[in-house]
């Protein structure tokens, strides 16, 4: 991991500004953003670099999951991104942005109460992007 002494460098994990990954919504795209503007700021480039660093912050069992993803140990790091967004529920959704994406939205919401503001209010903030992408 060669890193300029000019260049910011990674936090170390357990630091403020360390990514975490949020083992209760699992959920790992916010993990994998706050990670990759780490990259950008910090000019980590190489995929294998990318890699380690991506499991560096992460909790032992979590660590070991990814590493048995598929493209971990002979791939680019953005195959072995696609592969752990596959492998959990709806993270990886290619179909964001798509109508298929905004009925899965909409079923979740199709009991609500026309007058449950709250609910409502729930509804449309999750669906404005998507109609915004879909449009």
């Amino acid at each position: 991991m060669a890193e300029d002494s000019r260049t910011q460098k990674m936090p170390r994990p357990g630091a403020k500004e360390a990514p975490e990954f949020d083992t209760i919504k699992e959920d790992p795209r916010p993990y994998l953003k706050h990670l990759e503007s780490l990259f950008d700021e910090c000019k980590i480039t190489d995929d294998n670099d990318k890699k380690k660093y991506t499991l560096r912050y992460l909790h032992e069992d979590v660590e070991e999951q990814w590493k048995y993803q598929e493209h971990y140990k002979e791939g680019t790091y953005s195959d072995w991104k696609k592969a752990i967004l596959r492998s959990y529920t709806g993270a990886a959704d290619e179909h964001r942005g798509t109508i298929a994406h905004l009925r899965r939205v909409m079923r979740k919401f199709a009991d609500i109460s026309i007058n449950d503001q709250q609910e409502f209010a729930k509804m449309k903030r999750e669906a404005q992007p998507i109609i915004a992408q879909v449009i």
